[in-house]
């Protein structure tokens, strides 16, 4: 379907059915959560995108600094992941919510379905020997993407609230999201001659801060100071997750996204080819070398 020239005028017909809904609060009250700090806050009050106005947002913090509510420094994306392998992974299938004939009251309680389940232990058999040096895993923190982690082998990931889509998605993001449905990243942000991508700058800048607090908090937990060996799983959603590896991979060539301060060099052509190009299917998603010398981009295909 071709998008209307202005977003604002568009309104979802019966057809779209390609969307993705979401319907209800997340309200998970797991205490093991991260939760959109003050840096967070400043990349989405910067126009634009408008900020949904049912997004509560905590003060603290400050942002220039790079430092969390808590006091936690933030390092670079770059300098937290060299010599890292970072395994970004989409949640298995799932049940629709009851406004779709489902059964879940809202969309961050969708559960895994069967077929779900058997895509998570597929992608153990392709992919297990290549995890056995991951020691953090983050998740979103709704039950399908928790779920998906258990499966993986990770029960109790830290759930991180910038990597569920509701926490920063926009009514123009939702609108735009309705008409291109599950769609690879570049066509989000080529949309209406590259507005897309200056829609969703701000969220790029924020999940590369988010992400950058997260890490250090817990490789400032779980190692002593200057031992920060292990490779990451991160288990989130369609679009979050390709853009994470943009996040990432231009963080560590020193193109941004939290911080820069990695290779020095300009993203690689090609590997980002590959994250604006792959549509990530349930349960795929992108394996990212960061290594100083060698930061490819590895698809994670799976039999859906």
């Amino acid at each position: 379907m071709k998008a209307p020239d202005d977003i604002s005028d568009y309104q979802p017909s019966d057809d779209d059915t390609d969307a993705a809904h979401y319907d209800g609060d997340d309200d998970d009250d797991n205490n093991n959560s991260l939760s959109l700090s003050a840096t967070a806050a400043a990349g989405l009050l910067s126009p634009p995108p408008p900020v949904r106005a049912d997004l509560d947002l905590p003060d603290g913090g400050d942002a220039a600094a790079g430092s969390t509510d808590t006091g936690t420094a933030v390092r670079s994306l770059a300098q937290l992941l060299v010599g890292r392998n970072v395994f970004l992974v989409r949640h298995g299938n799932t049940a629709d919510t009851a406004a779709d004939g489902g059964t879940a009251a809202d969309d961050s309680k969708r559960k895994l379905t069967q077929r779900g389940e058997h895509q998570c232990a597929n992608f153990l058999a392709l992919y297990g020997d290549h995890m056995e040096r991951i020691v953090y895993c983050l998740s979103s923190p709704t039950q399908r993407t928790v779920a998906t982690s258990s499966f993986l082998g990770y029960p109790d990931p830290t759930r991180v609230d910038c990597l569920y889509y509701r926490t920063y998605c926009t009514d123009e993001m939702q609108k735009l999201d309705d008409m291109l449905g599950y769609a690879p990243l570049g066509d989000y942000l080529d949309y209406n001659d590259g507005y897309g991508a200056t829609m969703y700058g701000p969220v790029r800048t924020m999940l590369g801060r988010e992400l950058a607090t997260a890490l250090a908090m817990e490789f400032d937990k779980a190692e002593t100071v200057g031992e920060f060996e292990g490779d990451v799983l991160i288990v989130t959603h369609a679009t979050t997750i390709s853009l994470l590896a943009m996040t990432i991979l231009e963080a560590c060539s020193g193109g941004g996204g939290g911080g820069g301060g990695g290779g020095g060099g300009a993203v690689d052509a090609v590997e980002l080819e590959k994250v604006l190009t792959f549509n990530v299917g349930e349960c795929e998603g992108f394996k990212i070398s960061a290594s100083s010398d060698d930061r490819k981009v590895e698809l994670l295909l799976n039999s859906n």
